[in-house]
């Protein structure tokens, strides 16, 4: 599910990160809900600060009840986002490469947003700690 473009967007966020000598990773690790399907996690790491984590997982639904559609399938999966406070509720499902990789990068600059206010405002913890 993530082979055609989610993958290949963060992978190709690693090497720009690189190219500007940021540390990008990108880990694929077994889904929980099904050990056939996996999950990747794009990752910048940062020294003192909190690292930026944008990670992909195939979530689990049961497929609606539709009257005039039944084609045996009892659920069906969203590739939806996962940051550092949690899930994030879009699916990925049908997105471009082009399209990850802007998604990646907006909640990237929200995350740098986060950093600077956190710098200026030292103390407070996140509530998500």
């Amino acid at each position: 599910m993530l082979d055609q473009s989610c993958l290949p967007a963060m992978q190709a966020l690693v090497s720009e990160f690189a190219n500007i000598g940021l540390k990008a990773s990108v880990i694929q690790t077994p889904s929980e809900d099904d050990a056939r399907l996996y999950q990747a996690t794009f990752t910048i790491s940062f020294e003192d600060e909190y690292d930026f984590s944008y990670g992909i997982y195939p979530v689990k639904y049961p497929v609606p009840n539709r009257p005039t559609v039944d084609d045996g399938q009892e659920f069906y999966y969203r590739l939806e986002t996962h940051l550092l406070e949690g899930l994030q509720g879009n699916d990925l499902s049908g997105y471009s490469k082009e399209q990850v990789i802007n998604d990646i990068l907006d909640r990237y600059e929200r995350h740098r947003a986060f950093l600077h206010l956190n710098r200026e405002t030292p103390g407070n913890r996140p509530v998500f700690e």
